[in-house]
């Protein structure tokens, strides 16, 4: 692998397993490689690392976890693919079903709320559900949302199943 950031794309086939050709029938995903901030856990939600001190990487290639409480790292860009240690490159998804999130659970989240939005949960690395109303910053309000919810797994685990928005663009 490279040893420096770089775009990942995946996608599906488009055969239909008979030597045909299906139209539109895609599975896509994509990720990227950035630096880690600090120790990330496979299934965390991330953020571009913003801080006073200019990343030794540079700005806009290095992730810390995502934290609504931190202004500095609640807009979450993706989700961890893998643990990656502090200072290492890791991979990052940012588009597409992801079977490993950590959603927080508090808020009554169930299999009733699939296809609501998530957001950056106050509860370090996890998502929770995108609340109307002007919530307040650490509530659900004044993140973007990164992923639309498809199963709910269990709280403070990574086995809840997303479907990630690639709010950057990446």
């Amino acid at each position: 692998m490279a040893n420096y950031p770089t775009k990942v794309d995946g996608i599906g086939t488009r055969k239909d397993g008979s030597g045909g050709d299906t139209a539109n029938i895609t599975e896509p995903s994509k990720f990227v490689r950035l630096y880690a901030a600090e120790a990330i856990t496979k299934g965390q939600a991330v953020a571009f690392t913003f801080s006073a001190t200019e990343p030794t990487n540079g700005w806009g290639s290095t992730v810390s976890v995502a934290d609504s409480d931190d202004i500095t790292n609640m807009h979450a860009i993706g989700v961890a693919a893998e643990t990656i240690a502090s200072g290492d490159i890791g991979l990052i998804q940012v588009y597409g079903v992801c079977t490993f999130a950590f959603v927080n659970g508090g808020a009554s989240v169930s299999d009733s709320n699939i296809g609501q939005l998530l957001c950056v949960s106050d509860d370090v690395g996890e998502l929770e559900l995108i609340l109307g109303g002007g919530a307040a910053v650490g509530a659900g309000g004044g993140t973007f949302g990164v992923a639309h919810l498809l199963n709910f797994g269990t709280d403070a685990k990574a086995d809840s199943t997303i479907f990630l928005i690639n709010p950057m663009n990446l």
